[in-house]
């Protein structure tokens, strides 16, 4: 049997509304169908829907060879990926939403580049339209982008180019690399923030990456996803996986202050963005509406438990948007940001 090139990897939940786009996508990109030109395999992992998505997903299996159906249970999209690695026998592995779009050109694009350049991994930008302006960005193409590199991971990370962009599904990874290092996504970030842990895994041990600022993904601003949602339980989940995600900057960052695996890059590094992500996560926090004061007060605690709390120092670099020093003198002191979480909050 012929061993893909590319292997393209997408979580399944409750999609049945999502899943006729997926496809036109998927048709699109030249990874499904006749006319496909990508050798590729496309590994659609249902997590436990409880809509029609698996009849349709069978369908979809049933129609084109290339589309494989796998099953996880309902561990979230981390778990589904983890799932759909398992499978995977293409040389390089893409990830994506189910409710998303990509540019078109893109993968057959990025493909090339990675040709080109003999690189393990491409790294390209992402736009965020609404719905309404989904339609605009498709009717574009994505051109001959211009790329930096090659470069190794720990070059990318220390150029500072993951911190702001850590999503998976503006990269090509290298099978390889992931197979040789064991690279998972965690079992205690499930669905939020899991990007960003396994990207820094990745690129901590990736070989040969390249770059191009141009716009090749879609990430649909989606008010009923589960990222946006400010449902108490949603919001409840998303502290606790924050938290994870700290802890994780924080043992980077003491890992590459040790003696023994000392990098004073990179560890500066994991320092800037955990200091950066504490800023940002209370930031949202004294913000979302709904969020109980009690579930605040509690995670502030975790914090404080587990050394995240107080964030000493200068006001974090922030390297796009705005940032709000009189935030920061408040984050930086639990007992004002315990002030401010009572005050501000139900």
């Amino acid at each position: 049997m012929l061993m893909p090139h590319l292997s393209v990897i997408i979580p399944i939940y409750n999609a049945e509304a999502h899943l006729e786009a997926l496809v036109a996508t998927l048709r699109e990109q030249r990874v499904l169908g006749p006319e496909a030109t990508i050798e590729a395999e496309v590994l659609l992992v249902d997590d436990g829907s409880t809509d029609a998505s698996l009849a349709m997903l069978d369908r979809i299996a049933s129609e084109y060879p290339a589309a494989v159906v796998l099953h996880s249970h309902h561990g979230g999209p981390a778990g589904a990926r983890n799932v759909g690695l398992d499978a995977a026998r293409g040389r390089y592995v893409y990830f994506m939403d189910q409710d998303d779009y990509i540019v078109p050109g893109t993968l057959e694009c990025m493909m090339a580049v990675l040709a080109s350049a003999g690189a393990d991994t491409v790294h390209f930008a992402y736009a965020q339209p609404t719905v309404e302006q989904v339609d605009e960005w498709r009717a574009k193409s994505i051109g001959t982008p211009v790329w930096e590199g090659p470069m190794t991971g720990v070059e990318f990370l220390k150029a500072d180019k993951l911190r702001w962009n850590t999503g998976l599904w503006n990269n090509i990874y290298s099978m390889d690399v992931i197979r040789r290092h064991a690279i998972r996504f965690s079992s205690e970030v499930k669905s939020f923030y899991e990007d960003a842990i396994f990207n820094y895994l990745y690129y901590l041990r990736a070989g040969r990456v390249v770059c191009t600022e141009s716009v090749g993904y879609l990430w649909v601003q989606n008010l009923s996803s589960e990222s946006r949602s400010t449902e108490r339980s949603h919001m409840a989940k998303r502290l606790s996986q924050g938290s994870a995600l700290a802890l994780f900057y924080f043992d980077m960052y003491h890992r590459y202050s040790a003696e023994e695996g000392h990098d004073r890059e990179l560890a500066s590094v994991f320092l800037t963005s955990a200091r950066w992500f504490c800023y940002a996560f209370w930031h949202d926090m004294l913000r979302i509406k709904g969020l109980p004061r009690r579930t605040a007060l509690e995670m502030l605690e975790a914090q404080e438990a587990a050394g995240l709390m107080p964030m000493k120092g200068p006001v974090p670099v922030m390297g796009k948007g705005f940032m709000c020093r009189e935030d920061w003198h408040v984050i930086a002191r639990p007992w004002l940001l315990r002030l401010f979480i009572k005050l501000r909050l139900s």
